[in-house]
């Protein structure tokens, strides 16, 4: 892989898992893809393996998984905030795309975050797994390429960072201020669908 500048920045804060996305050159298809750099938490399956098993049930809107893997080495392993285990980890994904505040019109913005509900839909009435962090940065725009004719074709939107995806979701989790309130209540009421809903309109009224 040839790998550019990290287009995120995300690393740059004092406290977080220095999140780093490129765009990179892949040799061997002869396009681009994304690399993701990562210090994953160990508590969660790796993300690479959630995507894999939504590709193979060929779910829309999410990225197309090519490669991952945990790097080794004495000093790939940490412990975090609070503790926890972290596991300093690569991806590559097929589909390279545009942030959501990129968007060249209101239309083009409303009809990517509704392909990445019918997304969020498919995968819970299928399997029950929630995402559960949808905020503005894990909804992207994809630009398909132009056909044979040259007419281009309509953008549609991925929905990406499925690292804290799981069957049930017991505990908040997710990005600021992109956190639904009922969870973060003394009543510690489950994060449910309902939730992960309220926050795709919150990512509208954001951008």
């Amino acid at each position: 892989y040839h790998v550019s500048k990290p287009f995120t920045d995300f690393h740059m804060y004092p406290i977080d898992r220095s999140k780093k996305c490129f765009d990179t050159y892949c040799p061997c298809l002869k396009k681009l893809v994304l690399l993701k750099d990562i210090w994953r938490k160990m508590e969660y399956e790796k993300e690479g393996d959630m995507l894999c098993k939504l590709n193979v049930a060929n779910f829309p809107n999410i990225p197309t998984i090519l490669d991952n893997c945990d790097i080794d080495g004495d000093f790939q392993k940490i412990k975090g905030p609070y503790h926890q285990a972290m596991q300093h980890y690569v991806q590559v994904t097929a589909k390279v795309g545009r942030t959501l505040s990129s968007f060249r019109s209101s239309w083009e913005m409303v009809n990517v975050v509704c392909d990445d509900i019918r997304a969020h839909e498919a995968t819970w009435e299928s399997t029950n797994i929630l995402h559960p962090d949808i905020s503005s940065g894990n909804i992207l725009i994809y630009d398909p390429p132009s056909t044979p004719d040259g007419e281009p074709v309509e953008s549609w939107g991925l929905l990406i960072d499925w690292e804290m995806a799981k069957v049930e979701r017991q505990t908040m989790q997710g990005t600021h201020p992109f956190i639904a309130p009922e969870p973060l209540s003394p009543d510690h009421i489950q994060h449910k669908p309902r939730h992960d809903l309220e926050l795709f309109l919150c990512v509208l009224l954001w951008i």
